[in-house]
């Protein structure tokens, strides 16, 4: 049974001149593993990790989770950090950290501490991946200067890594030093504090709860409020101990 409850697409069969290109990158034999885009993974602990791509051995099952990390992205060490959480929780056999950049050493002597492997894709034909689709997925495209009104000039942005949404592990841990902070804290107050709007908030709490990461509290004088479990504030440890490595 496949680890990866959801994905985005599958390269194999979605992109294969992409996955080939990947496989010559990492060195796998790309008739081994399936190559999946935008996948999710359910932890040791129950949340719903989301990896940019994931490889999953056909044979053993084995899961390769891949962070894109940018030259442009701030706070890397923690965005390692927090691929290494991650990877742990879904008890991950390998885990890579791919980069348009050269590393700096801290960062790169941070990846390889946690047993990450860096591989800089800069190198290989000045970044991109082969497939325009999977290139246009990650990075910012063209942007048009115009000369005059007759004429215009079309020149492109560097080409770098870009994620569109927030990643939910981030979110969960948003929410848990929230709720800590506060001691106990309305859905209002979450959802101003961690920007989420009310629907994604609401699932995720219940989420959350069904997990034993809060739990609800009924006071007499401000109503609902959401408390962290035991469970919950060892999570937020592991999270922020990896994180403030």
């Amino acid at each position: 049974m496949t680890a990866i409850v959801a994905f985005k697409s599958e390269l194999n069969n979605d992109d294969p001149e992409t996955a080939t290109r990947m496989s010559e990158i990492l060195g796998i034999d790309p008739t081994e593993w399936r190559i999946v885009f935008r996948g999710t993974i359910r932890g040791k602990s129950q949340i719903l990790h989301y990896f940019d791509l994931v490889m999953e051995s056909e044979t053993n099952k084995a899961l390769a989770p891949i962070l894109f990390l940018r030259s442009t992205d701030e706070n890397k060490a923690s965005k390692i950090m927090l691929h290494k959480v991650k990877s742990d929780d879904v008890s991950a056999n390998l885990s890579y950290v791919l980069t348009d950049f050269p590393m700096e050493p801290k960062d790169r002597i941070l990846s390889e501490m946690s047993h990450l492997k860096v591989i800089n894709v800069g190198q290989f034909q000045n970044g991109r991946l082969i497939s325009d689709r999977f290139h246009n997925a990650f990075y910012d495209v063209t942007e048009t200067v115009r000369r005059n009104a007759n004429d215009e000039i079309f020149s492109e942005k560097p080409k770098i890594f870009r994620r569109k949404n927030r990643d939910r592990t981030k979110i969960i841990q948003d929410v848990l030093e929230s709720v800590l902070y506060m001691k106990s804290a309305s859905i209002t107050q979450l959802i101003y504090k961690c920007n989420l709007n009310y629907k994604s908030a609401k699932n995720l709490l219940n989420e959350m709860i069904s997990k034993d990461l809060l739990k609800i509290v009924e006071y007499s004088s401000i109503g609902k409020r959401y408390e962290m479990t035991d469970r919950g504030r060892k999570m937020l440890e592991r999270l922020q101990f990896y994180i403030n490595l």
